[in-house]
């Protein structure tokens, strides 16, 4: 319990620094501005129709797009990643913090405040695309008569970018949303354990970051790759093409991904990169006898 106690303590530690911290303003205006301007054409296309759009607007975010429409879901990526990219977050405070809490609950209020600020990016793209839509917005179980309108003409991408066709044909939208909000809460926590582990083991801030967006660019890499039906074992390789749920063969058998099987190596990844962390950072000199 004490343990636990003194990794809250640094985790909300963690956080008071957001107040003073520009680049994590930028990242949140980056992305916000991002969500409005990708989905205020369907907002305005549906007001001026007197049609719907969903209010459950995540899976649009993370649908797979080209280099042509925006890599938005690319873009949600590399913003999560400026914002951990100071892990292991050794800053000023941080001998203060490890005499105070010891290396084991610094270590743990550090994954926490991963596994936290993943949870509020994932909210905040979330509650910003649902008030961004709010205005033609609808909670049925349906996508919106907007969206299908777009769907069936070929405007979608001219206005915003739409929910691939097979979740819009197969999913409702309350269902769509929290599959891919569970799936692509695990791959932003694996984005930043990779983050911290490598930053760790380089003893630099840049390291982990590069190593992130590399593994976060097998995304589109993947997606050319895997252009015929007996390629589709590629999007295995790639995590994070795992938050894109027309992959799953929920939708259809033919489809690459397993839901359930993604989920679990989610899971594993994310267990696996925090305990090497732990690992990395019990040999880390985080304290020299010198600075005492």
């Amino acid at each position: 319990m004490e343990f636990c106690r003194k990794s809250l303590l640094t985790a909300r530690s963690h956080f008071y620094g957001w107040k003073k911290d520009y680049r994590v303003w930028l990242v949140f205006l980056m992305e916000g501005f991002l969500v409005v301007s990708k989905l205020s054409g369907i907002t305005a296309y549906a007001v001026r129709t007197g049609t719907e759009c969903t209010v459950f607007v995540l899976p649009m975010m993370f649908t797979d797009s080209t280099f042509a429409e925006g890599l938005w879901k690319i873009l949600i990526y590399f913003g999560f990643i400026l914002l951990v990219c100071n892990a292991p977050f050794r800053d000023g405070r941080i001998h203060y913090m490890v005499i105070r809490s010891g290396k084991a609950a610094w270590w743990g209020g550090s994954i926490l405040y991963i596994a936290a600020s993943a949870l509020i990016y994932l909210l905040f793209l979330a509650l910003l695309g649902t008030l961004t839509v709010l205005p033609a917005g609808t909670l049925r179980r349906y996508w919106g008569s907007a969206l299908y309108a777009l769907q069936a003409s070929g405007m979608g991408n001219s206005v915003g970018q739409l929910p691939a066709e097979n979740v819009m044909n197969t999913l409702v939208p309350a269902a769509a949303e929290w599959m891919t909000f569970g799936i692509a809460w695990l791959s932003l926590i694996g984005i930043g354990f990779l983050v911290y582990l490598v930053n760790d083991l380089s003893g630099g801030m840049m390291a982990g970051s590069i190593a992130a967006a590399v593994l976060v660019m097998l995304d589109p890499t993947v997606n050319w790759l895997a252009f015929s039906v007996y390629r589709k074992f590629w999007y295995y390789l790639s995590p994070v093409s795992w938050t894109s749920i027309e992959h799953w063969d929920i939708l259809a058998k033919n489809l690459p991904l397993n839901g359930r099987t993604v989920t679990l190596l989610s899971l594993i990844i994310a267990a696996v990169l925090g305990g090497m962390t732990w690992f990395v950072n019990q040999k880390s000199e985080v304290i020299r006898e010198e600075q005492l």
